[in-house]
């Protein structure tokens, strides 16, 4: 019996398979663990059951998640009583959660003004420049107080000083101080002129053409030498003469503020014997061509003033002046007019400050002359007391110029500070180290800081 083939019809010798063909290819086929290894192979990148029970066993249960819930802080409960503090606007805890009051003895820091001064601040005394308000730290407490100042002063003489009062103004207790430079610049700007009186004159010619000489009183008069104005003594009763600069471009400054300097020579003024009036030596400020207003700064042997006189003061008045012991020769005297403020010197050293706080004298273009005046003494038994020969007599604008420096200001006496409660103000005041200058407080980056610490 043979095997029927039921397939398309042959066409070639290809369409047929033999029995050893099939033979031949059957014995390449995979046995059983073969095909056991080959599946293992392809399968293993894959994640078996066990693989998957395992990491299933990692995952939270409902369990888990509710025990997890129970440690949280619900929202529900955020700014309530008993529940938790919000955070504020500034990412911190409101204070007022904070159930600790305010009152903790801790430096509080810082305190300033609320405002500096304006406008440039100058005196001859102490004022006011800036105040500060302190509110209450909540304890006792002492102040420390730091700053800083830009200061100058109106001679080398003195210098600037800046106190800080606590609570009052003008007595205040000093809880820190500053201390300035006493460099400061004062020059002139504009016209300048020295009369050498190097020329000699007789009664009649006075002192040149270029002065215009007025006497009052009895005899005696005033001639120049050759290099040195004089006066002549006359009879015993006193006499004055007055002399303006007059007719060239010198009688006159271009401003209204004027410095004098006058050089005696080593005789200085005669000593005064009891029974006589005393001698002096005068300069003119601030004169007008009829003489109606000026400003006299004199030197009388142990004294020296200011007087002035305007058109309604009802002739000369006294303005105030100092003593200054026995005046003798070689002596350099400079009086200033700057403003409403008059000065005196004696060999650069200022010796008197008079200030103009009613405006009495007259400023002004008209006022801009200047003159020389010399007094002799009258005396009971003996001829006149002649004042001091004069060597030169120097006029110039006087514009004044300040160099200002800054200045710290540190606390003072911390440890013996008066302690204190509750809020107090400061007061920044401008004072100098003298009383003969004025002091300055400029506009310039001022500064105060002021900590309170505990008591």
């Amino acid at each position: 019996m043979g095997v029927r083939y039921l397939g398309p019809a042959q066409t070639g010798n290809d369409d047929t398979v033999t029995t050893g063909y099939i033979s031949s290819v059957k014995s390449n086929d995979l046995d059983a663990d073969g095909v056991d290894a080959r599946i293992t192979a392809n399968y293993a990148p894959y994640a078996d059951r066990s693989y998957v029970d395992a990491q299933d066993a990692l995952l939270a249960n409902a369990d888990f998640i509710n025990s997890g819930d129970s440690a949280r802080v619900r929202w529900d409960l955020r700014e309530t009583s008993n529940g938790v503090a919000g955070l504020g606007a500034t990412g911190k805890v409101i204070p007022a959660r904070i159930n600790i009051s305010n009152n903790q003895r801790w430096p509080r820091a810082f305190w300033s003004p609320t405002a500096y001064n304006s406008t440039d601040v100058d005196t001859s005394t102490e004022d006011t420049v800036y105040t500060c308000n302190v509110t209450n730290p909540g304890y006792p407490y002492r102040l420390v107080v730091f700053g800083t100042a830009d200061a100058a002063i109106s001679s080398s003489i003195e210098y600037p000083v800046m106190l800080i009062r606590v609570g009052n103004e003008t007595t205040g207790e000093v809880v820190a101080q500053g201390k300035g430079s006493n460099d400061s610049y004062l020059y002139t700007t504009g016209m300048t002129f020295t009369d050498f009186f190097n020329r000699t004159t007789t009664e009649a010619t006075g002192w040149g053409p270029d002065w215009e000489l007025q006497y009052s009183g009895g005899t005696g008069y005033s001639f120049v030498d050759g290099n040195t104005a004089r006066w002549f003594v006359g009879g015993q009763a006193d006499r004055q003469v007055v002399g303006r600069r007059i007719g060239s471009l010198e009688s006159v400054t271009q401003t209204d503020n004027q410095r004098m300097i006058m050089r005696w020579n080593s005789e200085g003024q005669t000593f005064t014997p009891p029974f006589a009036t005393i001698p002096d030596n005068s300069f003119y400020l601030r004169m007008t061509a009829d003489r109606s207003s000026y400003v006299r700064g004199y030197v009388r042997q142990d004294f020296i003033g200011f007087a002035y006189k305007s058109p309604t003061s009802g002739g000369e008045q006294t303005l105030g002046g100092a003593t200054q012991g026995t005046i003798a020769g070689n002596t350099v005297w400079e009086v200033e007019a700057v403003g409403r403020e008059y000065n005196f010197y004696r060999n650069g050293t200022r010796v008197y400050q008079m200030l103009d706080t009613t405006n009495l004298t007259t400023i002004g273009p008209s006022a801009r002359g200047w003159g020389m005046g010399m007094g002799a003494g009258g005396s009971t038994f003996t001829n006149q007391i002649a004042p001091s020969p004069v060597d030169s007599i120097t006029i110039e604008d006087a514009e004044r110029r300040f160099n200002t420096v800054p200045l710290s200001i540190m606390p003072v006496g911390l440890d013996s500070q008066t302690v204190r409660t509750g809020p107090t103000t400061l007061y920044a005041r401008l004072t100098r180290s003298g009383s003969l200058t004025v002091a300055r407080h400029t506009t310039f980056m001022p500064s105060l800081y002021v900590m309170a610490i505990p008591a």
